[in-house]
């Protein structure tokens, strides 16, 4: 009477594989300010400290970080301009921005992987605080994940057009496994 349904424990587990198999975990915050014509681009707190309860001050209000969790049926595309919501979509400076996303690993064996990105969007991709990929690489680059805690910080240059981006990780020897956590 109180509402409640009892859920069959198949379901549970269906769930619960779903979302440790085939989901990735991304924090999202964005939009801070972007003048492609600058001879250098700022950077922000999130390329210092990674504080997923801070509030800095973006391009049109204050800034928080945002969950976000693309699946594989859709090629884990993290969709920046749907996760940061409308009011980056349309405006007179909305062409140009930065964005960040944020993601821990967590490495069940350690090993050497290749770094597979796509998208829409110039980006920089830090693993473990340690630059691994820009714009002027010219192919996917070999990166270590270690056993425990890995971090993934993707910083995103929004210009006109999607603001997508993929990223992932593949074996180049031996398998090496690790979830998306947090």
């Amino acid at each position: 009477q109180d509402g409640s349904f009892a859920v069959h424990q198949r379901s549970v587990e269906w769930i619960r594989r779903e979302r440790e198999e085939r989901t990735q975990n991304w924090a999202v915050l964005g939009m801070f300010p972007y003048n492609p014509s600058a001879s250098k681009t700022a950077v922000f707190p999130p390329e210092d400290t990674i504080d997923l309860d801070a509030t800095y001050p973006g391009w049109y209000r204050a800034l928080r970080w945002k969950s976000w969790y693309p699946v594989a049926s859709d090629g884990y595309e993290v969709d920046l301009d749907r996760a940061l919501g409308p009011e980056f979509v349309c405006g007179p400076t909305s062409d140009h921005g930065i964005a960040y996303a944020y993601a821990e690993l967590f490495g069940e064996t350690r090993g050497e992987m290749s770094l597979v990105v796509g998208g829409d969007t110039r980006m920089e991709v830090y693993l473990n605080h340690t630059l691994v990929y820009s714009e002027e690489s010219t192919e996917a680059p070999s990166v270590y994940l270690k056993l425990g805690k890995n971090t993934v910080l993707v910083k995103l240059y929004k210009t006109p057009g999607r603001f997508t981006f993929r990223l992932g990780f593949e074996a180049l020897r031996d398998p090496v496994r690790y979830r998306w956590w947090k």
